[in-house]
Protein backbone atom coordinates (compact mmCIF):
# COMPACT_ATOMS: atom_id res chain seq x y z
CA UNK A 1 0.00 0.00 0.00
CA UNK A 2 1.39 3.53 -1.12
CA UNK A 3 0.47 6.48 0.91
CA UNK A 4 0.82 10.23 -0.53
CA UNK A 5 1.47 12.97 1.65
CA UNK A 6 0.57 16.80 0.52
CA UNK A 7 2.49 19.52 2.58
CA UNK A 8 2.58 23.36 1.95
CA UNK A 9 5.38 25.14 3.59
CA UNK A 10 6.75 28.28 3.13
CA UNK A 11 10.40 26.98 4.03
CA UNK A 12 11.46 23.80 2.42
CA UNK A 13 13.88 23.44 5.48
CA UNK A 14 10.99 22.21 7.46
CA UNK A 15 10.42 19.61 4.83
CA UNK A 16 13.24 18.47 4.34
CA UNK A 17 14.72 17.87 8.32
CA UNK A 18 11.17 16.82 9.30
CA UNK A 19 9.76 14.48 6.39
CA UNK A 20 11.01 10.80 5.96
CA UNK A 21 12.16 10.95 2.60
CA UNK A 22 13.16 13.59 0.28
CA UNK A 23 10.19 15.84 -1.15
CA UNK A 24 9.53 16.65 -4.14
CA UNK A 25 9.02 20.61 -4.65
CA UNK A 26 6.84 22.09 -6.70
CA UNK A 27 7.49 25.89 -7.04
CA UNK A 28 4.72 28.79 -7.47
CA UNK A 29 5.93 31.91 -8.72
CA UNK A 30 4.73 35.08 -7.38
CA UNK A 31 2.42 37.15 -8.04
CA UNK A 32 2.67 40.32 -10.37
CA UNK A 33 1.76 43.55 -9.15
CA UNK A 34 -0.91 43.40 -12.27
CA UNK A 35 -2.20 39.92 -10.89
CA UNK A 36 -2.48 41.01 -7.33
CA UNK A 37 -5.06 44.34 -8.15
CA UNK A 38 -6.75 41.91 -10.81
CA UNK A 39 -7.44 39.43 -7.79
CA UNK A 40 -8.07 42.24 -5.31
CA UNK A 41 -10.36 43.95 -7.41
CA UNK A 42 -12.54 40.72 -8.10
CA UNK A 43 -13.16 39.72 -4.12
CA UNK A 44 -14.10 43.23 -3.98
CA UNK A 45 -16.50 43.65 -6.16
CA UNK A 46 -18.45 41.19 -3.49
CA UNK A 47 -18.45 44.43 -1.04
CA UNK A 48 -21.87 46.54 -0.97
CA UNK A 49 -19.83 49.65 -0.99
CA UNK A 50 -15.94 51.03 -2.37
CA UNK A 51 -13.26 50.84 -0.18
CA UNK A 52 -10.40 51.63 -1.79
CA UNK A 53 -9.53 54.20 -4.36
CA UNK A 54 -7.71 52.51 -7.73
CA UNK A 55 -4.32 54.24 -6.87
CA UNK A 56 -5.04 52.38 -3.00
CA UNK A 57 -5.03 49.23 -4.82
CA UNK A 58 -2.41 49.68 -7.17
CA UNK A 59 0.00 50.62 -3.97
CA UNK A 60 -0.88 47.74 -1.75
CA UNK A 61 -0.29 45.54 -5.22
CA UNK A 62 3.01 47.40 -5.88
CA UNK A 63 4.14 46.98 -2.16
CA UNK A 64 3.54 43.52 -2.08
CA UNK A 65 4.90 42.61 -5.22
CA UNK A 66 7.55 44.62 -4.60
CA UNK A 67 8.62 43.41 -0.45
CA UNK A 68 6.37 40.71 0.08
CA UNK A 69 7.50 38.42 -2.45
CA UNK A 70 4.29 38.63 -4.25
CA UNK A 71 2.16 36.88 -1.28
CA UNK A 72 -1.10 37.20 -2.09
CA UNK A 73 -2.19 36.71 1.45
CA UNK A 74 0.12 39.44 2.21
CA UNK A 75 -2.30 41.87 0.32
CA UNK A 76 -5.35 40.28 1.19
CA UNK A 77 -4.70 40.56 5.05
CA UNK A 78 -3.86 44.75 4.12
CA UNK A 79 -6.92 45.22 2.66
CA UNK A 80 -8.87 43.30 5.10
CA UNK A 81 -7.24 45.36 7.97
CA UNK A 82 -8.14 48.08 6.27
CA UNK A 83 -12.07 47.12 6.04
CA UNK A 84 -12.18 46.06 9.46
CA UNK A 85 -10.97 49.65 10.09
CA UNK A 86 -13.40 51.45 7.96
CA UNK A 87 -16.57 49.52 9.12
CA UNK A 88 -15.30 49.94 13.15
CA UNK A 89 -14.75 53.82 12.23
CA UNK A 90 -18.88 53.51 10.38
CA UNK A 91 -20.19 51.89 13.33
CA UNK A 92 -18.48 54.43 15.85
CA UNK A 93 -20.00 57.70 13.67
CA UNK A 94 -23.29 56.13 13.29
CA UNK A 95 -23.43 55.58 17.26
CA UNK A 96 -21.84 59.26 17.76
CA UNK A 97 -24.44 60.74 15.58
CA UNK A 98 -27.19 59.10 17.08
CA UNK A 99 -26.32 60.24 20.13
CA UNK A 100 -26.47 64.30 19.00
Amino acid sequence: MECLRFVIADELDYLITKGPSKPMVVSFRAYSMEQIIMILKQRLMALPYTVFQPQALELCAQKVAATASGDMRKALGICRGAIEMFETELGENTCTSNLS
